[in-house]
């Protein structure tokens, strides 16, 4: 009844040099003496400004996307010709003949025996054509396609704006036929869109089967009855092998078990309701007719990622008993749905983990990249998957039905790259058709739970104009499907709250956490720092051995995102998903070019690449040799999978240094983010060396998704001097151990706060009471002198001054007493201020929530080591640790200063060690130590501030 041939294969190519926009065939047609296969990009890079490309770094001959060596001068074609001739096979003699291109870069139009056919500017979706009364049997068919760049407009400024939908990187760098060809033939009534909606909580299958034909063709018998559908669902299962043995899945060559069984009778429906259910973009004539099912079924098995259970549906058109076409649907029985900030699957809360990345070609094209790509994540316990900033090839969503991963649905409108004049009438017409074709592709895969309108569209020219038309874009999207909720990535400022089903953050920018009002879920779609690796954005975290290497920069920036994925858990942020596992945390591979055998086929369906470029994946994508593993990750990939981890255990504290007189309060956010109920045992101890100073033991029902807190409490053991005490958390789900938590602490004698410190010279104070009784217990002789006697010459010239605090100075006098105190050859202690500064240095008002050392050998840093500047407080706030610093010296460039420690701040790309909280001047005869770190505030419960002191 239906037949397909693939046209696939090495093309003719002849490249339109100065010509991105032209749309018509060239008269006189000379090809290249190498042909383009398709599917391909004929290009793999472009120009950029300062005579860079995109796509390429020459100095190091990196060129990813380069997959078929085609001639270096093709990166310039930004229009060509493509062509191939095609005869129509024998057997679709007398059939509608259809074209069906499954994905063209940029705007494209097609030319049968150099008669246009239509003209295409959708590169992500397939594009079907009615080309019956192009075509005849037998006879051999000139198929041409023309591409080039999208049509552009200028804004006042001069700058050039597309009004297409580029997407991510890829649709800029791609030209020509990058996704598969088809020539297909359908009977002159064929089925040609189904719709199946499932819903657990009715126990309900919906079923719609739209029927029609090219112009002129009309079921002359559809009111009698005679022509009907029967719908027949069979059983397929489970498909995906084990995530972790790494077999294809099963065929489903063989006939399930036959379920369900029904027909009904068709009806006519006008061809404006079916629009967007029409097989064809230029073949909208004819009758329409469809049937509608609604079915009672409480026993379907449901489909979920712990059991992704496939059926396959299968409409069969009538004609009394001869079957006039057959159309099969692979789908799932499931519902996901947002009850208030919750999302739902199944009727099971469920919180998503998630993962994204840009897609970038052909390398990434292939079954065994998409798989690995699921199973890696699965293996991580990541159950969802952001197909980001384009349609991705439908094979990501078979695969993705098969293999158990969640998928959010992405639109090419994407923002980021400020490519498009957003309120052009040309653009907004392309969102409209776009969004349909997006859902009409997808609708009816189970792994498909969220509609995702569009990506950071806040950073575009026009983007005011753009967001009126946002609320219709997404009506568009629910009057196609009314099933899935609907994001908008990233841009939550550009939707009113009556029009907010789900809240969409990147990175923070759209607000915080403590912002959600939980009246509907809120999800990070991107989150983390790595786009802007480098050791001035990591070593907050890591300190200066952030600056060792790209794997110490990659985990400093892990810790970083690990604080934040535990505080959002905490939060019950709905969905958290990290930027990325697919790339960042990985490294690249091959370590050199692969050469590929040549295929057996070139006219087979999927891509066929000649070689894969060194460094050009970080998953192995199937046509690597067997012996390269499924990905290397590096350091970020471990801390991240610990932070994501469905079953798990996180102390809800963060300091790890305490006083042994006092007791130690602790508490713990136990998790179950599986899809079942469990009965849970958690075993807390705490030993000092060999002896258990305190164990608990808790037992509990825990639903998916509940929140669960442990507290306990302990008292440290007394210590000479200093010890150490380890925390043990076992979690076990159902009398089997899921999880394991160890925490190291350290003991401190309370005795610190009040031993005396050895000081040679006379030591005198100036400041404020509460300072004074912390340094007098410490140094007994102190001495406490007015402001006045500041200006004596009496004070001790080789003595100590200690200067307490936030000490006012309002007019700089006291500055100048302590310059001239230290030239004489005073020795000056100064703890941290907020006005004071000696030495010209500039006080930069700002917090810092960590310090480091790269020698931690000077004297005021004896016993002090990385582990001590960070977390005084036990709290965690959605920026970070609380600081420990509120103002920091700006390091100087002139002068003899010795700086003890340094601290960073900032983030996307503008951070640094630009500060230093703690450093040491040397002025005339004597020096000065300034303090900025907050050790006044801290000294009686923190015990690192108190040995600092």
């Amino acid at each position: 009844m239906r037949h397909t041939l693939c046209l696939n294969g090495d093309w003719d190519f002849m490249p339109l040099y100065g010509e991105p926009r032209r749309r018509t065939l060239p008269e006189s047609l000379v090809y290249e003496a190498q042909k383009v296969r398709v599917p391909s990009s004929w290009r793999h890079s472009y120009a950029q400004a300062a005579g860079k490309r995109f796509g390429e770094i020459p100095e190091h001959a990196y060129t990813p996307m380069d997959l078929y060596g085609y001639p270096k001068e093709w990166e310039d074609a930004e229009a060509g010709v493509l062509h191939r001739s095609f005869r129509v096979p024998e057997e679709m003699t007398g059939q509608r003949m259809v074209l069906r291109l499954d994905g063209i870069m940029q705007k494209a139009v097609i030319y049968l025996d150099r008669r246009e056919v239509a003209v295409w500017e959708d590169g992500y979706l397939p594009l079907r054509l009615d080309i019956t009364s192009y075509v005849t049997p037998g006879r051999e068919h000139e198929l041409h396609v023309v591409c080039g760049s999208f049509d552009r407009t200028t804004l006042p400024s001069g700058a050039h704006k597309v009004t297409g939908l580029v997407g991510s990187w890829y649709g800029s760098v791609c030209r020509g036929v990058w996704q598969d060809v088809y020539l297909e033939s359908y009977p002159l009534l064929a089925v040609e869109d189904v719709t199946l909606r499932t819903s657990v909580r009715n126990g309900r299958l919906e079923a719609e089967a739209v029927i029609g034909g090219a112009e002129g063709i009309a079921a002359a018998n559809a009111g009698d009855g005679t022509l009907r559908v029967r719908l027949r669902v069979r059983e397929l299962g489970v498909l995906a092998s084990s995530p972790d043995d790494g077999r294809p899945p099963r065929g489903t060559t063989g006939e399930g078990q036959q379920v369900l069984l029904v027909e009904r009778p068709i009806e006519h429906v006008s061809s404006e309701t079916a629009r967007w259910h029409r097989l064809c973009e230029n073949e909208f004539g004819g009758e329409v007719y469809r049937a509608l099912f609604y079915l009672d079924w409480a026993d379907a098995k449901w489909w979920s990622p712990d059991s992704p259970f496939l059926y396959r549906a299968e409409f069969e058109l009538l004609d009394g008993e001869r079957v006039i076409d057959r159309r099969e649907e692979t789908f799932g029985f499931r519902e996901f749905w947002c009850e208030g900030p919750q999302f739902m699957l199944n009727g099971i809360p469920l919180n998503l983990r998630g993962d994204s990345w840009h897609f970038q070609g052909g390398a990434q094209q292939t079954e065994g990249y998409i798989r690995n790509w699921y199973r890696m994540c699965r293996s991580v316990q990541v159950n969802s998957i952001r197909l980001h900033a384009e349609p991705y090839p439908a094979d990501y969503l078979r695969i993705a039905d098969e293999e158990g991963m969640l998928i959010v649905d992405e639109t090419a409108i994407y923002g980021s790259s400020k490519s498009m004049q957003a309120d052009h009438p040309d653009f907004l017409e392309a969102c409209r058709q776009h969004v349909r074709r997006l859902v009409r592709r997808d609708k009816n895969h189970p792994s498909v739970i969220l509609w995702s309108v569009q990506n950071e569209m806040r950073w575009v020219d026009g983007r005011d104009g753009f967001k009126k038309h946002l609320p219709g874009l997404m009506a568009s999207i629910r009057e196609m499907d009314p099933t899935r909720a609907i994001i908008a990535e990233g841009d939550n400022r550009l939707l009113s709250k009556v029009h907010t089903e789900v809240e969409s953050r990147h990175y923070n920018i759209d607000g915080t956490i403590g912002q959600w009002d939980r009246t509907v879920p809120l999800t990070f779609g991107e989150h983390g720092g790595w786009w802007y690796i480098c050791p001035q954005n990591s070593s907050m975290y890591i300190g200066l051995r952030a600056y060792r290497g790209t794997d110490e920069s990659t985990l400093g920036l892990a810790e970083k995102e690990r604080l934040f994925v535990e505080y959002a858990r905490r939060q019950r942020v709905s969905g958290i998903s990290t930027f990325n596992f697919a790339h960042y945390f990985m490294r690249a591979m091959p370590e050199r070019e692969v050469l590929l055998p040549p295929p057996v086929d070139v006219g087979l369906p999927g891509v066929k690449p000649k070689k894969i470029p060194a460094y050009s994946l970080t998953i192995h994508n199937g046509l690597l040799p067997e012996e390269e593993p499924r990905y290397r990750s590096n350091p970020a990939f471990a801390v991240m999978a610990e932070a994501f981890k469905a079953t798990t255990i996180i102390a809800a504290e963060y300091d790890r240094c305490f006083y042994d007189d006092q007791p130690v309060d602790r508490s713990f956010d136990v998790y179950n983010d599986t899809l079942s109920s469990r009965n849970v045992v958690v075993k807390l101890t705490v030993k000092q060396g060999e002896t258990l100073v305190h164990e608990d033991h808790f037992e509990f029902t825990q639903g998916p998704a509940e929140p669960k807190v442990l507290r306990m409490s302990w008292q440290p053991l007394p210590v000479q001097s200093e010890g150490k005490a380890e925390l043990t958390a076992t979690l076990l789900h159902d009398g089997q151990p899921v999880h394991e938590l160890r925490l190291n602490y350290r003991i401190l004698s309370t005795s610190l706060r009040s031993r005396p410190v050895p000081v040679t010279r006379p030591a005198t104070y100036w400041g404020n009471d509460a300072d004074y009784e912390t340094i007098r217990r410490l140094v007994p002789s102190c001495e406490r002198v007015d402001r006045k006697h500041l200006a004596d010459q009496r004070m001790p010239a080789d003595g100590l001054l200690v200067i307490g605090s936030y000490a006012e100075d309002a007019d700089g006098t006291l500055e100048r007493l302590l310059q001239a105190y230290v030239a004489q050859g005073g020795r000056l202690l100064l703890l941290e201020q907020n006005q004071l500064s000696l030495g010209k240095l500039t006080l930069s008002r700002r917090p810092f929530q960590r310090a480091h050392a790269g020698d931690y050998g000077h004297p005021a840093l004896t016993g002090i080591g990385d582990d001590d500047l960070m977390f005084w407080r036990p709290e965690l706030a959605e920026e970070g640790p609380l600081p420990i610093i509120r103002a920091a010296f700006e390091k100087p460039v002139r002068g003899d200063f010795t700086l003890l420690l340094e601290c960073s701040a900032g983030d996307f790309g503008d951070g640094g060690d630009l500060w230093s909280p703690l450093l040491e001047y040397k002025h005339g005869r004597g020096r000065m130590v300034a303090n900025q770190l907050e050790l006044m505030a801290h000294a009686d419960r923190v015990p690192q501030a108190c040995r600092w002191v």
